[in-house]
C-alpha cells in the first residue's frame, strides 16, 4: 500500500496507475479525511484546480492549499494556508472549493504562466467559467495586489479553442518572447 498522508492508504498498483492531478487529489482528500473539522476548510490554488481536473505543466506541489478562513488551520508540511478576500465557493467531489475563476486567478498570481495559462484555458474550454467570469474576477484584485499584473496577462490570453496544454504553452512562450 502507499501512504497518501498518515493514516491514508492507496493500493501501490492503483497509486501507480494515477496521473499527477489525480495523486494530488487523492492528497486533498485524504487532508480532509484527517481534519477534524474539514467542513471549514476551502481548498484552493493548486488543489482547487486538482479537484476539477485542470491541467498542469508545474510539478504538482506536495502540500494542499486552503484559503485562510479559520485561524485554527495552519500551514504544515501538508498544508499551505493561502491568503485572501473571501472567495465564492463550490462543492467539487464533496469538497469546498474556490469557484473556478478564482481558481484560474489564484493559479495565475501564483503558478508559471505557462501553468497558469493552460488551467484557463481548459477552464474556459471546457466551460468550467466563461471569459467574463475571468475578467470579472481579476477585475476584483487591487491592482498593487501580488500577482495582479500576471492575472491580468494570464486572463487576457486565455483561449477557449485551444484544445491542448503544449498549445497552451507554446502560446505562453510566443508572449514571453514577443
Amino acid at each position: 500500500a502507499h501512504g497518501v498522508r498518515r493514516g491514508v492508504w492507496i493500493a501501490r498498483t492503483d497509486w501507480s496507475a494515477m496521473a499527477p492531478v489525480d495523486r494530488h487529489a487523492a492528497l486533498v482528500h485524504a487532508t480532509a479525511l484527517q481534519c477534524p473539522d474539514s467542513d471549514a476548510l476551502v481548498f484552493s490554488h493548486a488543489s482547487a484546480a486538482a479537484l476539477f481536473g485542470m491541467p498542469r505543466i508545474d510539478p504538482w506541489p506536495k502540500a494542499v492549499d486552503v484559503l485562510r478562513a479559520d485561524h485554527r488551520v495552519r500551514s504544515s508540511g501538508l498544508i499551505q494556508r493561502r491568503e485572501g478576500p473571501a472567495a465564492p465557493t463550490v462543492l467539487v467531489r464533496g469538497l469546498r472549493v474556490t469557484a473556478p475563476a478564482r481558481t484560474v486567478v489564484d493559479l495565475s498570481r501564483t503558478s508559471s504562466l505557462g501553468s497558469a495559462l493552460a488551467a484557463a484555458d481548459y477552464a474556459v474550454r471546457v466551460g468550467l467559467c466563461t471569459p467574463q467570469e475571468l475578467a470579472e474576477q481579476v477585475a476584483d484584485l487591487p491592482a498593487y495586489a501580488p500577482g495582479a499584473r500576471a492575472a491580468r496577462t494570464v486572463v487576457g490570453l486565455a483561449d477557449p479553442r485551444s484544445m491542448s496544454v503544449l498549445e497552451s504553452l507554446s502560446r505562453a512562450q510566443m508572449y514571453v518572447l514577443s
